[in-house]
């Protein structure tokens, strides 16, 4: 495919960033990661194949589809959703991407929530396909034998086993071990401060906010403090495309759209919540908020703590007795006594944060994630030059 320029290093996305976009953490990460490689002149860009009616932005018909999204160059083979279903058609058009653009490293993340046969056929086709394949650990949701196929999920731990894979915290780190075998190696979020810094005579703090509206993401305890604090105003902005219909809980709840620039929401939010409800990384936002003097109120699950650990108020989650899958989207079931009782855990440190706040303490946590900030930089950039040393002495 002559249209598909030679790259050095591609993010092959399996339908995760062309139906998404760059909205969630990971896939921000990804993009901040090839543009620092772009920056040490390697050719970086984006390979996809997905349905048609699936990609975002909107795509009027099937075929190869060539843009540029935020600066990096993305090339996506656009299907129809009859054929979105013929396992074979998806690997041959990942096989004419990957021998177009030619790769010496390949990134992927690690497959989450569910697992088939493609998924690892994939991996298998990267593995062969380049020098060097990453495969990037971001929660704590990769397969494992117990509640998937044993033999599909021993076949991808065997094809992840011939790559590099990095994990994101040392919890996950730890649980993905214990699970595989395999020692991943560890980063950081890389956070772009550009996009989240704003002029200080902007900021107009009245909101408590939190985003992405998935019940994951604790959507309902949010609904549930909203309407218990009638005397505080309330915003939630939406993030990924895959979630139910949304209605607020109270008047005292505003709605926003996915924003580009971060640095909108910061400049009007007072405190930020993260009512987690799953086993995830360590979210940018918590940085991100802690950076612009915004204290941080989360949920103790997961890797949530290992960001923000000397900044950031956690409150125990509630007992989570199970998870429920409807269509594409996990329902978290939580036992409604200790529900009731981290709601009125996060009314009550929310009063006593907001009452407590000074210039002093915005302050005090910007300089707390500064040094996380610069920490995940470094983390990332030794990554990259050795990636990037590895590509030039191959070309040589």
């Amino acid at each position: 495919m002559t249209s598909i320029p030679k790259l050095d290093v591609v993010f092959l996305d399996t339908g995760l960033y062309a139906s998404e976009g760059f909205t969630n953490g990971l896939l921000i990460f990804l993009k901040n990661t090839l543009k620092k490689i772009s920056n040490k002149n390697i050719k970086a860009g984006i390979l996809s194949c997905v349905s048609r009616d699936k990609a975002l932005p909107h795509a009027i018909q099937s075929g190869l589809r060539i843009r540029t999204d935020d600066g990096l160059p993305v090339f996506e083979i656009l299907m129809d959703d009859k054929d979105c279903t013929d396992e074979s058609a998806i690997i041959e058009n990942f096989k004419i991407l990957l021998d177009a653009a030619s790769p010496h490293t390949i990134i992927m993340n690690t497959p989450a929530v569910f697992l088939n046969q493609r998924d690892v056929r994939i991996r298998e086709l990267a593995q062969s396909s380049a020098q060097h394949v990453v495969h990037v650990l971001a929660d704590e949701l990769f397969p494992t034998a117990d509640k998937h196929e044993p033999a599909l999920v021993k076949r991808l731990y065997d094809v992840l086993k011939q790559g590099e894979i990095i994990g994101v915290t040392a919890r996950i780190r730890n649980v993905f071990e214990t699970a595989s075998g395999i020692k991943p190696l560890p980063f950081k979020t890389v956070i772009n401060l550009e996009s989240i810094q704003f002029n200080p005579a902007e900021r107009v703090p009245e909101y408590i906010g939190m985003i992405n509206i998935h019940p994951l993401k604790g959507i309902q305890i949010f609904n549930d403090i909203a309407a218990k604090m009638p005397e505080h105003k309330f915003l939630v902005v939406k993030n990924w495309p895959d979630v139910p219909e949304y209605i607020p809980s109270s008047d005292n709840v505003e709605i926003w759209n996915f924003l580009q620039s971060p640095a909108d929401f910061y400049k009007r939010i007072k405190l930020l919540m993260i009512p987690s409800l799953m086993q995830e990384g360590p979210t940018m936002v918590i940085m991100e908020a802690l950076y612009n003097g915004i204290p941080v109120i989360a949920n103790r699950i997961g890797s949530i703590p290992e960001a923000g650990e000397e900044a950031a108020t956690f409150i125990d989650p509630p007992i989570i007795e199970d998870y429920k899958m409807e269509g594409t989207i996990l329902y978290p079931i939580c036992e409604q006594q200790s529900f009731e009782r981290v709601c009125s855990n996060y009314s009550n440190a929310i009063t006593r944060v907001l009452s407590s706040y000074t210039p002093q303490e915005g302050h005090r946590l910007k300089a707390i994630a500064e040094k996380d900030i610069q920490k995940g930089h470094d983390m990332i950039g030794e990554l990259i030059d050795r990636w990037t040393d590895n590509i030039r002495t191959f070309e040589a």
